[in-house]
């Protein structure tokens, strides 16, 4: 991945970070944002390929300074997102639409002009970054899962429109993570339904392999959904 460059979203730490990390030991240029400007600083002293830049994905104007940053890149992936567990009917809205405006809003905010430049020049790959939970439903995970849904209708669509002008999409859609979202849970009937879980989580890094994988595939290949889960995650 020589002289390739990357703009990884949610780099703060997760699977964001695990990418990033990997794509510049692979040899590529990676530009990490994420809202936590210590981690993206002990990020950028991991790898000298690495630069940072913090700021919210649902704040626009820092949307419009990161393509400016981020002009010319060859990959983006898309990776931001959270999650708040509830049940419909004891949700609250306002959490429904921070999950909207990180998940899929913000998404096509960024997506859109990255994917403009990539479909002028002819190259490029978008990786978004979905969950096992785009083609189904868990309990406490509605408005989640309906996120991301919509994430896996979006790079479909995407596809369909780049795919005749030389842009790959891809679509990574992980199981569980042990990642900082899943430890933001306080919910007792959630917790306990987690802990009943006798399986090995995966790890950022084993999804972050799956992404490498993806954008190394070669150029007549398109790798369009990868489904990673843990082993007895059914």
């Amino acid at each position: 991945m020589n002289g390739e460059r990357a703009l990884v979203t949610g780099a703060s730490s997760g699977i964001g970070r695990a990418t990033a990390l990997a794509l510049a030991r692979a040899g590529a240029s990676v530009l990490a944002t994420g809202r936590d400007a210590r981690a993206l600083d002990a990020l950028a002293r991991e790898h000298p390929s690495i630069t940072t830049l913090a700021g919210d994905l649902t704040d626009t104007a820092f949307v419009a300074h990161l393509v400016e940053a981020a002009a010319g890149v060859d990959i983006l992936v898309n990776n931001a997102g959270t999650l708040k567990h509830a049940a419909i009917l004891e949700g609250d809205p306002a959490d429904w639409e921070r999950v909207f405006q990180v998940n899929v809003l913000a998404l096509l905010a960024l997506t859109q002009p990255v994917a403009r430049v990539m479909a002028a020049r002819g190259s490029g790959h978008i990786v978004m970054v979905s969950s096992l939970l785009a083609r189904r439903v868990a309990p406490f995970t509605a408005v989640y899962a309906a996120s991301k849904h919509a994430v896996a209708a979006i790079t479909q669509g995407l596809r369909m429109e780049l795919a005749p002008k030389g842009v790959r999409v891809t679509e990574v859609a992980p199981g569980l993570v042990r990642t900082g979202v899943m430890r933001d849970v306080d919910d007792p009937t959630v917790l306990a339904s987690y802990a009943a879980k006798t399986f090995a989580w995966l790890t950022p890094e084993q999804v972050a392999d799956a992404i490498l994988h993806a954008v190394n595939a070669p150029a007549t290949a398109s790798i369009d959904l990868i489904e990673i889960r843990p082993h007895g995650q059914l």
